[in-house]
């Protein structure tokens, strides 16, 4: 499936904009006979199944999203996500051309649009939350009063729906991880809800970040990309920023990011944790760069030489080089004055702001592997019963 990251930068030259959508969504999808029997329901004038896809199914979001790109494929310019269908042109001719060869391909395949809800030849287009135009994307303005004129939460749910919210803005905000730090520390289990002057303050600094209209330029893989990636001396986050060059040589933000260590992290020597930010903005920034030959700035001139060909690294940094082999990249020093991604790293905050994949995997396993009725004592002494477990213990 599309995510909004390919759409919206396949959008980077349109100036004229247009959207569809389809009449009924999944009930345009027929089902094989085959399927159908599946689909059976029970009503008190009997059983009954469904002809076309429905909604509700488990499966059918993906079942109706791959039909439908799979019926769009090779059109210029058309996108979709589920049933809304968007394209663009560069210019007025190219964006009419796109829509006859877009409507054409709706009626060869049997689809239909609900005319009411489509939007035609448009300098601006909301979709997903975010108004795209020709100069880039942006936060939709409605939804930032809404964020703006948000009261405080007054428990944990109310908490968690603000944090839902505004984490899919926070590519927006270049500090975002670390304002709403606090946040989320009241979101963990067995932390008592106590809504203090700190968490007021975060509260209101999401807010105002979050209201300040940033800009983005959508990605162009024709031009010059760059990314800036910092970790401070004092142990507390990491910061990226995906730059590139305009026709003018300016630099133009693509996305911020930015993420706070774990409490393993922080354990770090500065070289290490310089070099995890390198590789944890590349796979953040992974849809971007992979392909492509880049520049990674970091303000640890070391990294220009642990990062080479020569190098003798420590383990930990050979394993994480393993991982940006897959990249077409070289890396220069840039000094901490000059590298705008220090201040997404050097805001203090108390706690780190959530887990490595590792970790939250064996976190995972540990709450959802084990039986309930299995206790860990229960595991210990089945254990020193098992022969097989104690030969290999006693080979460990």
């Amino acid at each position: 499936m599309s995510v909004i990251e390919e759409i919206t930068n396949d959008m980077s030259n349109a100036a004229h904009f247009s959207r569809l959508d389809l009449r009924s969504g999944h009930h345009q999808i027929v089902l094989n006979e085959e399927s159908r029997g599946v689909t059976a329901f029970t009503t008190h004038k009997g059983l009954f199944q469904w002809k076309r896809l429905p909604f509700g199914i488990n499966s059918a979001s993906e079942v109706f999203q791959n039909a439908i790109q799979h019926a769009l494929q090779g059109l210029n310019g058309v996108k979709n996500i589920v049933d809304d269908i968007i394209f663009g042109g560069q210019t007025q001719k190219e964006r009419d051309d796109n829509l006859q060869a877009l409507l054409q391909r709706l009626r060869d395949t049997g689809l239909t649009a609900k005319k009411s809800k489509c939007l035609f030849n448009v300098d601006s287009l909301w979709f997903y939350r975010m108004i795209l135009s020709k100069n880039g994307i942006r936060l939709d303005e409605e939804k930032v009063v809404a964020i703006k004129n948000t009261p405080a939460p007054n428990n944990v749910k109310e908490l968690r729906s603000f944090l839902g919210l505004v984490n899919y803005y926070s590519k927006f905000s270049p500090n975002f991880s670390t304002i709403t730090a606090p946040l989320r520390k009241l979101d963990r289990k067995k932390v008592p809800w106590t809504w203090d002057a700190s968490h007021q303050e975060a509260f209101d600094q999401v807010k105002s970040s979050l209201s300040e209209q940033c800009m983005l330029v959508y990605y162009d893989p024709n031009r010059s990309t760059s990314v800036v990636v910092d970790s401070t001396a004092s142990p507390v986050g990491l910061g990226a920023i995906l730059v590139q060059h305009d026709e003018q040589g300016i630099l133009k933000v693509i996305a911020f990011a930015g993420r706070a260590l774990t409490v393993v992290e922080q354990r770090y020597c500065q070289t290490e944790r310089e070099a995890l930010a390198c590789v944890w903005a590349c796979e953040k920034f992974h849809l971007y760069l992979v392909g492509c030959q880049f520049t990674l700035y970091t303000d640890h001139q070391a990294l220009e030489i642990l990062y080479s060909a020569k190098a003798k690294q420590s383990a930990r940094i050979q394993r994480w080089e393993l991982h940006l082999q897959q990249y077409n990249y070289t890396v220069n020093y840039r000094s901490g004055t000059g590298n705008p991604a220090d201040f997404l790293s050097r805001a203090p905050i108390n706690e780190p702001s959530g887990q490595s994949i590792a970790e939250e995997y064996i976190n995972f396993l540990t709450e959802q592997a084990i039986p309930r009725t299995i206790t860990l004592s229960e595991v210990q002494e089945a254990t020193k019963n098992d022969k097989e477990l104690q030969s290999v213990g006693r080979a460990l």
